[in-house]
């Protein structure tokens, strides 16, 4: 029944509540969790004394901006202090406003401007000359033109423009024929009658040249020719093409001749191509000492032969100079004048293939004459180059020499005969290449 008075000794803790504020690029950890997203998160643990502590994260997430720019420029662009000069896809890293990297993209087009030099040869019937076909920029006289123009990607652009008007050529031309021969055909027109015509040649690359044809008509073709002739221990063939008597092989003539050569000094090749001659062998005539020859013109490509031939004896007809030479034929024979191959063609209708051999060993692989041809079957018998000091060509083209001068006295004129051009051509050739000869008879 005795009073007793206990005592207790309390403690009360209070847990602390703690309050975060952070802002973070992208995402933030806290407490082992990790936050993308803004806002305010709570975290309860236990704390020292064991009481429940409920903590508070005011959360702001900055998610950086990322731009792409797309850009088109002329020779160079800058961004963000960096110059490119190529095309191509560039990024540039740097801090935002919230100290967060960002990273910006540039897609950029590096145009170049146009700078270049176009050189351009017209005729002048096919003046004006338009740039790139364009009527803006028409030109009508020989000169050099710098032209500003803007692209399409806007760069400015400079074209030099070098142009080279040539006029038309204006050359003679002396024909003649029997009457039965007639009509006489040049450049695919006929002609009836004996006269004076103004014939336009164009060649492929639309520049014209002005024949001056002079047309003689004699009242017969009474030639006669012998069915062969003995020269110098060998029998030629003799054919008769139009109102001439021709040689219907090559020329093999050597006794007392230095100058005369099968191709490639090689025997064997005689009996088909002939032996090949300097002009001066053919013709009994001295060289000079010195001799400034030139080297042998290449072939004129598609040009037809009037403009081939006339461009190696311009201010003039091609058949000046003496018109008989016997040379290496023999007596009452001579060495052709351009003009007697200007007639032979003619009598071949102005087709190259009637003048070929149709022997195919004679000729590379389809390139080998006509059958039945003109009967003047020649051989694809190369040649000598003088300068070069080579044999060239054989079986796919041949040159006979002429007695026409050229246009210095170290050269002549030489016919063509080749698979790249359906006519006869006339090419200026030193006089120290070795060639063909073909003999035609002399009229009386």
């Amino acid at each position: 029944g005795c009073t007793q008075v206990d005592t207790l000794h309390l403690t009360i803790n209070n847990p602390q509540h703690t309050a975060v504020t952070k802002s973070a690029c992208g995402s933030y950890t806290w407490n082992g969790t990790t936050y993308t997203e803004t806002g305010d998160f709570t975290y309860s643990h236990q704390d020292d004394n064991g009481c429940t502590q409920v903590d508070t994260l005011h959360l702001t997430i900055n998610n950086p901006q990322h731009t792409a720019v797309t850009k088109s420029a002329c020779g160079s662009y800058t961004w963000n202090g960096t110059t490119y000069t190529q095309s191509g896809h560039y990024t540039y890293s740097h801090q935002d406003a919230n100290g967060c990297t960002q990273v910006d993209t540039l897609h950029l087009t590096i145009n170049q401007p146009v700078n270049q030099t176009v050189e351009e040869t017209v005729c002048d019937s096919q003046l004006p000359y338009y740039l790139n076909g364009d009527a803006n920029y028409a030109y009508n006289t020989d000169g050099t033109y710098v032209i500003s123009l803007n692209t399409v990607a806007g760069c400015d652009s400079t074209i030099t423009l070098k142009l080279h008007v040539v006029s038309a050529f204006e050359e003679n031309l002396n024909a003649t024929v029997c009457n039965e021969e007639l009509p006489y055909i040049f450049n695919g027109q006929s002609f009836n009658e004996a006269g004076d015509y103004d014939v336009t040649v164009t060649s492929n690359g639309g520049c014209n040249t002005i024949v001056h044809l002079h047309l003689q008509v004699t009242e017969s073709c009474s030639v006669v020719c012998e069915s062969t002739l003995m020269h110098d221990g060998y029998e030629y063939p003799i054919v008769k093409i139009g109102n001439d008597c021709w040689f219907a092989e090559n020329l093999r003539v050597s006794t007392g001749i230095s100058d005369a050569t099968p191709y490639k000094n090689n025997a064997e090749y005689t009996d088909k191509f002939g032996l090949l001659y300097t002009w001066y062998a053919a013709t009994g005539q001295s060289a000079p000492q010195q001799s400034l020859h030139s080297t042998m013109p290449a072939p004129m490509g598609s040009a037809s032969p009037m403009t081939k031939a006339t461009q190696h004896a311009k201010g003039g007809s091609l058949a000046k100079g003496p018109s008989d030479i016997t040379g290496i034929c023999p007596t009452g024979w001579k060495i052709p004048t351009v003009e007697d191959f200007q007639n032979l063609i003619a009598a071949a209708g102005h087709d190259v293939d009637a003048l070929k051999d149709p022997d195919i060993t004679t000729w590379l692989p389809d390139h080998a004459g006509i059958s039945p041809g003109t009967g003047f079957d020649a051989p694809a018998a190369g040649f000598f180059d003088s300068l070069k000091a080579r044999y060239a060509c054989l079986r796919d083209r041949t040159y006979f020499w002429t007695i026409t001068a050229g246009s210095t006295e170290y050269t002549a004129m030489a016919a063509e005969i080749s698979y790249y051009c359906s006519d006869l051509r006339f090419t200026e050739i030193p006089k120290l290449s070795k060639l063909s000869i073909r003999c035609v008879k002399i009229k009386d």
